[in-house]
């Protein structure tokens, strides 16, 4: 069978959006396998966890330099390859982390790991808008991206689940059962891009500019978020966003463990019911998310259908839930308030998400997701550095009500975000030609 790009071309949008919703389930699968067993696994082989923390830190730091270069990439050498390389890197993550022992050995698999995940943060989703506007001009992109949310928090947590149970099954190697499971997943998902994706848009490589064109993209699609009002507005409520997920992550574990009566530093010498708590609160929000995405639609028609309006709406709902989280004191109001700010998270990324591709050109779509992603994780930077110290000083609820403040008041940015803006774009020029 030829693998050519167009050999296995969709031809309806609906036949399209079957194949994104196959590839976005299959990619997230084997990090949700690891996700309850990440800090376990170093630990497991001899580190301490500062040297998990440095693990961490050298996945942050490769994935946050590597955003833009890789977006750039993906707009100038096609979606396809790009996510068949991320594939790969992915693969070879999992491989290293299954024989890594020291932690020089575990920080080059983290960089490998960050190079991945570099790669992936925007070639599916714009393959799928583009390719959904060649079938189909005009299509609401709204079903394909929140029924691609839903899948993702469905797979998360499914696999969440399966990667907690699977090392109770085995009294020796539990942990490495784990990973096998994620790299027979990975392998699986490699073949389907390679097989499923096809690609009708022009690259930019076949204009002849290839690797040489990507800092020119890159520059572009800067200038893209510096030149554009909704687009800088969009931009500063995704930093915003980076600092609330980023809240809640860092200090939602140990938080529910004091509300349990357990000792947070404890945990790692025992305290099984209380790392069972946190399971089903993760598998929860992965599950709730997937709800929310999957009621983007509804959402949005119950508000006159206007995206601006649904993120809106609904960042003031994320604001909410989490200063309800801060306000709790006991464990069922904080995991009512805690799976009520994800499921809102699943709502509100269609509807951002929407805005922001309407706002984008097509050929700068890869790398400005990419911007995106830094721009997330920049916020989510900034409140890893400063939430804990305040946390410290004065309590993880007055540090949570500060951010809630924050994520409230920036609900408002979408006020002038206009819909439906990329009807009127024209292709980025920028010091390409087109």
């Amino acid at each position: 069978m030829k693998i050519g790009s167009r050999a296995l071309a969709p031809t309806t949008e609906r036949e399209l959006r079957r194949r994104y919703l196959v590839l976005t389930g299959l990619r997230w699968l084997p990090i949700g396998f690891l996700a309850p067993v990440l800090v376990l696994l170093p630990l497991s082989r001899g580190l301490s966890l500062p040297e998990v923390g440095v693990v961490f830190a050298a996945y942050g730091l490769t994935t946050a330099l590597l955003e833009l270069p890789t977006g750039g990439f993906a707009d100038t050498l096609g979606r396809r390859l790009t996510l068949a390389l991320s594939s790969t890197m992915h693969l070879a993550f999992f491989t290293l982390i299954l024989f890594a022992g020291d932690v020089l050995a575990w920080v080059a698999a983290a960089v490998v790991g960050g190079l991945a995940r570099a790669l992936d943060s925007g070639p599916l989703q714009a393959w799928y808008v583009d390719e959904a506007q060649v079938l189909e001009p005009g299509v609401e992109l709204r079903h394909g991206l929140s029924a691609a949310g839903a899948v993702e928090g469905l797979g998360l947590a499914l696999s969440a689940l399966a990667g907690g149970l699977l090392p109770a099954l085995f009294d020796e190697g539990g942990l490495d059962v784990v990973l096998w499971a994620a790299i027979a997943v990975q392998a699986l998902h490699l073949v389907l891009v390679l097989l499923m994706m096809s690609e009708q848009r022009r690259q930019r490589s076949q204009d002849g500019g290839g690797l040489s064109q990507v800092s020119a993209v890159i520059r572009d699609g800067i200038g893209q978020g510096a030149r554009r009002g909704p687009v800088r507005l969009l931009l500063l409520s995704t930093v915003v966003w980076g600092i609330a997920l980023s809240g809640i992550e860092i200090l939602w574990q140990p938080r529910f463990i004091t509300l349990a009566g357990g000792d947070p530093n404890s945990v790692a010498t025992g305290g099984d019911q209380h790392t069972i708590l946190l399971g089903v609160l993760m598998a929860g929000a992965f599950l709730l998310a997937a709800v929310g995405s999957m009621l983007t639609p509804w959402f949005a028609r119950m508000l006159g259908g206007r995206a601006s309006r649904g993120a809106l709406v609904s960042t003031l709902f994320h604001g909410t839930a989490l200063g309800l989280l801060a306000a709790s004191s006991a464990v069922v109001p904080a995991a009512v308030a805690f799976l009520a700010f994800y499921w809102v998270n699943g709502l509100r990324g269609p509807l951002h998400n929407e805005l922001l591709h309407e706002h984008v050109p097509s050929d700068r779509r890869s790398t400005m997701l990419s911007v995106e992603s830094l721009t997330l994780q920049l916020g989510g930077f900034a409140c890893t550095l400063a939430l804990p110290t305040i946390a410290a000083a004065l309590s993880i609820p007055w540090a949570w009500f500060g951010v809630a403040a924050l994520l409230t008041s920036s609900a408002f940015l979408y006020r002038t975000v206009p819909d439906r803006g990329t009807d009127r774009l024209p292709q980025a020029t920028g010091s390409l030609s087109v």
